[in-house]
């Protein structure tokens, strides 16, 4: 288990990914968040949530936001791309419905054409069943509050679970430096295990998965967070710690064997 100082060190030694600048604003996204849908240079859409004027504790959601997702990817689970895209203050004064934004580094996920909610008949196909068994992994790993699932139009109607801006404990963007330390048990999410019902092997695959998972990914994560969000040096280490002892404890519930960490930790 890395120390603060080694956290740091890591979190340090991260040159953070350059971010996307959006270009085209194309239309307001329903929800609390009020994201918006944005074309960025690469030619590519994106559901942004920008900083927002008056945002109290917004900030911590898109900390939440673009760490989970970065991981949920590393793991393989059926979340969105996550990048950050810079708005420029000439878009914001151009358009009336990007009013609410601050200009500077938003939080975006690529977005993901031709996709409803609320379609449960989809979870029990075989090819969402593998994927619902990552999320209830990754949602056991992030502590999944407010979980929310869309699946494309066309067969197979592939779920994919998108916006985790609520998502560490205790939820609703309230998570501090304390209430991280303080969840020590960790299990896949009941939500999801109670509507699956999931054999052993099946929830061993997805644990499986969180071995892909280095130190420094989740401290690359963890660094990509702009320092305009608001985010300390503390509690950047606290959140990759976090993160680390939610991966050692999942696989310690649910893994075949051993996380490899924690056996090279043993024979020293």
């Amino acid at each position: 288990m890395p120390s603060e100082d080694e956290w740091q060190a890591l979190l340090d030694d991260v040159d953070p990914p350059g971010p996307l600048q959006a270009e085209v604003f194309i239309k307001k996204l329903p929800g609390f968040s009020k994201s918006v849908l944005l074309t960025c240079h690469d030619g590519e859409e994106y559901a942004v949530k920008g900083q927002q004027r008056r945002a109290g504790r917004y900030h911590r959601t898109l900390i939440a936001d673009q760490v989970i997702g970065r991981l949920g990817a590393a793991m393989g689970a059926p979340v969105g791309e996550t990048v950050l895209v810079d708005v420029p203050q000439e878009l914001i004064v151009a358009e009336p419905d990007l009013q609410h934004l601050e200009p500077g580094l938003a939080h975006a996920c690529r977005w993901i054409p031709n996709c409803s909610e609320k379609a449960t008949k989809f979870r029990e196909s075989k090819e969402n069943r593998e994927r619902f068994a990552r999320l209830a992994i990754l949602y056991g790993l992030a502590g999944g509050h407010d979980q929310q699932v869309i699946y494309e139009n066309q067969t197979p109607n592939l779920a994919h679970s998108v916006d985790h801006g609520h998502f560490l404990p205790p939820g609703a963007g309230q998570w501090t430096e304390e209430s991280l330390r303080n969840r020590t048990d960790f299990e896949a999410d009941p939500k999801i295990l109670t509507s699956l019902s999931f054999s052993d092997s099946e929830l061993q695959d997805a644990a499986a998965l969180l071995e892909q998972i280095t130190s420094e990914e989740i401290a690359e994560a963890v660094a990509t967070v702009p320092t305009e969000w608001g985010i300390t040096d503390a509690e950047r280490v606290a959140v990759a710690d976090y993160f680390h002892r939610a991966k050692q404890g999942l696989l310690e519930e649910y893994g075949t064997e051993a996380p490899k960490e924690a056996e090279e930790a043993d024979n020293e």
